[in-house]
């Protein structure tokens, strides 16, 4: 079952509004899509490790196993050498994403990718992070599922699973993402 999995006030306030005047020292880079009403265009990656492991040592608990999630049997990966109940979660992504939505900005609906380092180590699972709720709009939408933005609120759910981030009407939306790094450990690479 591709479950959707919601950890309110995961990061404090004081953590987010820390992480936003971060995000405003470093800069937003204008990314322009073509059409203007598309997506947020103010984005900024880095890479953060000490964060990601801070954050991964919070979170890791409430990370589901690949088997939960592939419940049918249904892998959206038959081209890994590996079967996916091999895999491992380890850590999060360090390379974060950051965006800063304006308001009439969205993202419209799309799957996340993920990273993948080799055939034995790669992501799944998609992780966001809410820094702020000052604004109308700008909910993430699954198929059958809305969430509403709330500050600190952290988002797991596989990468493949469709979504947006709906228009902002009014205020400045702040978001982060990482994503649900796994391996297949050395003592379970030749197992079935």
């Amino acid at each position: 079952m591709r479950r959707i999995i919601q950890l309110r006030n995961f990061l404090s306030k004081a953590e987010c509004t820390a992480l936003i005047e971060r995000l405003e020292s470093e800069g937003f880079r204008e990314q322009f899509s073509g059409d203007r009403d598309r997506v947020v265009r103010a984005r900024c990656v880095y890479e953060d490790r000490e964060l990601a492991q801070s954050y991964w040592e919070r979170i890791q608990s409430h990370v589901p196993d690949l088997s939960d999630t592939y419940t049918d049997g249904f892998s959206p990966y038959p081209h890994l050498h590996a079967p996916l109940k091999n895999f491992q979660s380890c850590g999060l992504n360090e390379v974060l994403r950051c965006y800063k939505y304006l308001p009439g900005e969205q993202f419209r609906r799309h799957e996340d990718f993920a990273f993948e380092w080799s055939e034995t180590r790669r992501t799944f699972y998609t992780v966001l992070f809410y820094l702020n709720d000052a604004f109308t709009g700008g909910e993430t939408t699954f198929d059958h599922t809305m969430v509403t933005p709330e500050t600190g609120l952290a988002v797991i759910f596989p990468h493949e699973l469709y979504h947006c981030g709906n228009r902002v009407e009014t205020g400045v939306k702040y978001a982060l993402r990482s994503d649900v790094i796994f391996e297949v450990p050395p003592q379970r690479l030749n197992a079935g």
